[in-house]
C-alpha cells in the first residue's frame, strides 16, 4: 500500500466507531487542554516578570553595597571584615571610581526616607526616593506619558506614581477606555480624574521619625516636622504589576529638593551621615550601563575595589529558575490527564482489533504485510492524538481567556491595569501537538503489534 492509502484508511477507520473514537478523543482533547493551560499559566508568570524588567530597563542596573553593612557575610573571615570597616566606604571619592569603568554612564546613591504625604486633604505614606535628572532617559521614566521627568538636578517639583493615588482617594480616568473605568467605578470612594487635573497642583510632603509606626497605629502621637509643597510634574506607572515592586518609591525628589526638607536627615535609610575625609557615606549606591554587555566586565571591576555587587539580570535568573519549577510541576499535573487519556487509546486500538480480527486475516491473504497493517494502525492512534491536541488547544485557550477576564476585571475594579495571566508561545502550540501524537502512537504500538502478528488462517475463520 502507498502511504498515501494507509493514511487515508487510518483516517477512515476511526469513522467507523464514531462514538467509540469520538470519547477517545474527548480524552485527548480534556489532557491536552490542562496540560496547555498549566504551561500557559507558567509561561504567563514568567512572561510578565521578564517584561516587568525590560520595561524598567533593569537588566542594565547594578546596585553596589558596602560589605560592612552585612552583618553576616560568609565571603569573610572575622579579621577582613574588622579590616572593611575601616576601608572600603561607599562615598564620593568610590562613586568618582565607578564613573570612570568603562560602560557606566550614571551613578547616584540610592537615598529613600518615608514621608506623610497630604493631597487634597487627602493623607497617606510614601517613600520618597532621591534621583538624579539623568535617570529620566531610561525607562519607566523615560516613557512618563502623564506630564515629565526633571529637566535638572534643582527642581522643585516632585514626581509621583500611580499606585499612591488609590491611597490618596484618586484613580487615573482612563482615557479611549471607559469601559475599564465603569468597571473601576464601583469603589465609591475613589474619584476618577484625568491625569491633566493632577499635574500641576500642590502636594505636601513631611518627614516624621515614626511615619511607618502611625500607619499601623494612626493613634500614636510622633514628632512633627514641617511640612514643604510641591508642584507635581509627572505621573510615572508601571504596565505591570511587579513594577511598583521593583521600583518601590511612590514619589521621587531631586537631591537639591532633598536638602530643603526639614527632618530629612532622620531618614536617610539607605544613607549615614557619617563622614570620612569630609566626605558623606552611603549603604548603597545604583549604577546604570549603556548596554547589557557591560554587565559582567563593570561586575568584575567593583568586585576588585572591595564591594559587593547586585546585578538585577542575576535576580531574573534566579526568578525564572523558579518559575521553570513551577512549570514543570503544572506540566506534570497536565501529563496525568494525557496518561489517563492514553490507556483510553489502548483500550480503543485493542477492542478494533479484537472487531477486525476477520478483516486483518483478509488484508494478509490479498497480500498485506506485518508492517502495512501495523501501520494502519499507528495511523489510527496518531490521528486521534492529531485531531484531540487541535482541539484540546482551542479548549485550553478558551477556558484561559475565560479566568484571565475575570483575572483582569479583578485588578481593574482595585485600580490595576489588567495583565496577560496566560501566554501561549509558539513552542507550546507545536509542542503540545507533536506531544499528543507521540503519546498516541506509543499507545498504539502494542496493540498495532497484535494486529500485525496475528495468524491470517485463524483471522479468515474468526467470527
Amino acid at each position: 500500500m502507498k502511504p498515501s492509502e494507509i493514511l487515508l484508511t487510518g483516517f477512515r477507520n476511526l469513522g467507523r466507531t464514531k462514538l467509540r473514537s469520538g470519547l477517545t478523543i474527548l480524552g485527548v482533547v480534556i489532557g491536552i487542554a490542562s496540560l496547555v493551560a498549566m504551561v500557559a499559566l507558567g509561561s504567563g508568570l514568567s512572561k510578565n516578570v521578564t517584561d516587568s524588567f525590560t520595561k524598567n530597563d533593569l537588566f542594565t542596573s547594578l546596585q553596589v553595597n558596602d560589605k560592612q553593612s552585612y552583618m553576616y557575610n560568609t565571603e569573610m573571615s572575622d579579621s577582613s571584615a574588622k579590616r572593611d570597616t575601616s576601608s572600603h566606604l561607599l562615598n564620593d571619592k568610590a562613586m568618582d571610581s565607578f564613573r570612570k569603568i568603562k560602560g557606566v554612564i550614571i551613578v547616584y546613591p540610592d537615598i529613600k526616607f518615608t514621608a506623610d504625604v497630604n493631597f487634597r486633604d487627602k493623607k497617606s505614606i510614601g517613600t520618597v526616593s532621591v534621583m538624579p535628572a539623568s535617570v529620566g532617559k531610561f525607562e519607566p521614566y523615560k516613557s512618563i506619558t502623564n506630564g515629565h521627568f526633571f529637566t535638572d538636578d534643582n527642581d522643585s517639583s516632585v514626581i509621583i506614581s500611580e499606585h499612591l493615588l488609590p491611597f490618596l482617594g484618586i484613580s487615573l480616568k482612563e482615557k479611549g477606555n471607559e469601559k475599564a473605568t465603569d468597571i473601576k467605578r464601583k469603589r465609591p470612594d475613589i474619584k476618577y480624574l484625568p491625569a491633566d487635573s493632577i499635574i500641576g497642583q500642590d502636594i505636601s510632603i513631611a518627614v516624621s521619625p515614626v511615619s511607618l509606626t502611625r500607619f499601623f497605629m494612626p493613634g500614636l502621637p510622633g514628632v512633627k516636622h514641617k511640612s514643604v509643597r510641591l508642584r507635581i510634574r509627572g505621573i510615572f506607572k508601571s504596565d505591570t504589576p511587579f513594577g511598583n515592586a521593583i521600583n518601590q518609591a511612590v514619589l521621587i525628589i531631586s537631591p537639591e529638593m532633598a536638602k530643603k526638607i526639614p527632618g530629612n536627615e532622620l531618614y536617610k535609610s539607605a544613607s549615614s551621615s557619617n563622614t570620612n575625609a569630609g566626605s558623606k557615606t552611603y549603604s548603597s549606591v545604583n549604577i546604570r550601563l549603556s548596554d547589557l554587555k557591560y554587565i559582567a566586565g563593570v561586575k568584575k571591576e567593583i568586585l576588585k575595589m572591595g564591594y559587593r555587587v547586585i546585578a538585577f539580570s542575576d535576580q531574573l535568573a534566579g526568578i525564572k529558575r523558579s518559575f521553570i519549577i513551577i512549570g514543570s510541576i503544572f506540566a506534570a499535573i497536565g501529563t496525568i490527564a494525557l496518561i489517563v487519556a492514553a490507556l483510553g487509546i489502548i483500550n480503543t486500538m485493542l477492542m478494533s482489533v479484537l472487531e477486525r480480527t476477520r478483516e486483518i486475516g483478509i488484508m494478509k491473504a490479498i497480500g498485506g504485510s506485518e508492517g502495512e497493517i501495523r501501520s494502519i494502525f499507528l495511523t489510527e492512534a496518531a490521528a486521534i492524538g492529531f485531531i484531540g491536541a487541535l482541539f484540546g488547544l482551542l479548549l485550553g485557550w478558551s477556558v484561559t481567556r475565560v479566568a484571565g477576564y475575570f483575572f483582569g476585571r479583578q485588578l481593574i475594579s482595585s485600580g490595576e491595569k489588567p495583565i496577560e495571566l496566560f501566554y501561549f508561545p509558539a513552542w507550546l502550540i507545536l509542542g503540545a501537538i507533536a506531544f499528543a501524537v507521540l503519546i498516541s502512537v506509543l499507545s498504539g504500538m502494542y496493540p498495532a503489534r497484535r494486529a500485525s502478528r496475528i495468524n491470517p488462517v485463524i483471522a479468515l475463520r474468526h467470527d
